[in-house]
């Protein structure tokens, strides 16, 4: 397993590089600074990030977030800062797992798997909200094309629906671009 490992912690990560590789991980360069986090770990896609930190700034959590969007990894916080407000923030963020008041070297391949098992779970349930929103989106963009049939075609909401299925299945689309033909179509003539 690859380990990126930042340290914005003045060294409270000193002994744990030995530790990391003893226990068989391969630690990348140790980066002193998140400020170029995300584009890091889009650079040498890790297997996991353990970030260091005495209590992480605003801008770190910005890193986090766009590691979160772009290139999605499982993120371990390591900081002595244990307000529940930033553990919030953390997790919000993209954060996997939050270590508070060091790390248990002994634990470290729990940790991590826990960090993994909590990363994919959440990467399921961003993968079903952006499903859902594409769904939403879908039928919305239907429900418009529906609309104008109606109003060309002078018919109900059932025929307007059949109209676009059957327009579908001969042009081989499927349903929501032949809808946005339609309401593109539409647009240009009521212009």
């Amino acid at each position: 397993m690859r380990v990126l490992l930042f340290d914005e912690s003045d060294n409270q990560m000193s002994g744990l590089l030995d530790a990391l590789e003893l226990a068989g991980f391969e630690v990348l360069p140790v980066e002193r600074s998140a400020r170029d986090l995300a584009d890091r770990v889009e650079e040498l896609r890790p297997d996991i990030v353990l970030l260091a930190a005495e209590s992480p700034t605003r801008d770190t959590m910005e890193q986090v977030c766009v590691v979160t969007e772009r290139t999605p990894r499982p993120i371990v916080l390591v900081t002595p800062d244990a307000s529940p407000e930033l553990m919030r923030k953390a997790m919000t963020a993209g954060i996997s797992a939050y270590v508070v008041q060091g790390l248990p070297i002994e634990q470290l391949a729990t940790l991590f798997d826990l960090a993994i098992a909590r990363f994919e779970e959440d990467q399921r349930l961003r993968g079903a909200v952006r499903d859902a929103q594409t769904q939403l989106a879908d039928r919305k963009t239907i429900e418009r094309a529906k609309g104008v049939l109606m109003k060309r075609k002078s018919c109900d909401e059932a025929h307007a629906y059949q109209l676009l299925r059957r327009m579908a299945m001969d042009r081989n689309l499927k349903l929501r671009d032949v809808a946005e033909q339609v309401i593109a179509v539409g647009t240009m003539f009521d212009s």
